[in-house]
């Protein structure tokens, strides 16, 4: 049962669904002259995601990450990964219509199996 597609709708009464676009991150190339890494990702994909402020259990289940900056709670339909190490990946990014760009830092909920949504925590990114 997706709760998420039950609550989703309520919900966005108060506080409104956002349209974005998610990058997933597919690893990294190397720059053949610099030796630099290159994050690389897949075809960008729209999507629809309720964005949220951290309620205190949230921010006691990641206050030990060492996690700085401005922090959110992104709900999606579909699924988001952050840091991968076995598979060299880096954290997925959240391009919001407002221009922000979000980084996922860390996954709270994963039920994109069985009900096809999750919950992630998103950092902000500057703009470059």
């Amino acid at each position: 049962m997706n709760l998420h597609a039950i609550v989703s709708p309520v919900i966005g009464v108060v506080n409104p669904q956002l349209e974005g676009i998610i990058k997933i991150s597919t690893g990294y190339v190397t720059d053949p002259l610099s030796g630099k890494r290159i994050p690389s990702y897949a075809t960008p994909k729209k999507i629809t995601m309720q964005i949220q402020a951290l309620s205190s259990k949230d921010l006691q289940h990641v206050s030990g990450l060492n996690i700085n900056g401005e922090m959110r709670v992104a709900y999606i339909t579909g699924e988001l990964e952050s840091t991968v190490r076995p598979e060299n990946k880096g954290g997925d990014l959240v391009y919001l219509k407002n221009g922000t760009i979000w980084l996922t830092v860390y996954s709270l909920e994963n039920w994109n199996l069985t009900s096809g949504w999750m919950k992630a925590v998103i950092t902000r990114q500057n703009n470059s």
